[in-house]
């Protein structure tokens, strides 16, 4: 009984960890934000956009950890809301879910 008991452990031990492995979030993805063509809008600050966005894949099915925004150069000359500003989103998906980020118009890094 003591063995089928630690049988059991071990199965569901190495259960565990085979379910843990599929939702690891290896793949960083990018986005340069745009000045106003954004599918999911914009906040009054990084952090609420960032939240936007977040929202935004999860409705699409996208998962995303360590979402992040940050303002690597000023914004292109330019006024058309394509335009890019300069600020770029980044965040980690799970492979399984890279196509479907990349298909949103994010890039992997």
């Amino acid at each position: 009984m003591k063995a089928n008991l630690s049988i059991l452990f071990f199965c569901l031990l190495t259960l565990g960890f085979t379910s843990c492995e599929k939702r690891r979030f290896d793949e960083e993805i990018l986005y340069e934000q745009t000045l106003c063509s954004d599918a999911w809008g914009y906040g009054g600050t990084d952090s609420q956009t960032t939240d936007k966005m977040i929202e935004y894949l999860e409705g699409k099915g996208v998962k995303i950890k360590d979402a992040r925004i940050t303002a690597e150069r000023s914004a292109f000359v330019c006024e058309a809301c394509t335009c890019k500003s300069g600020r770029v989103f980044y965040g980690r998906v799970r492979e399984n879910d890279l196509a479907a980020a990349q298909k949103l118009g994010f890039r992997k890094r």
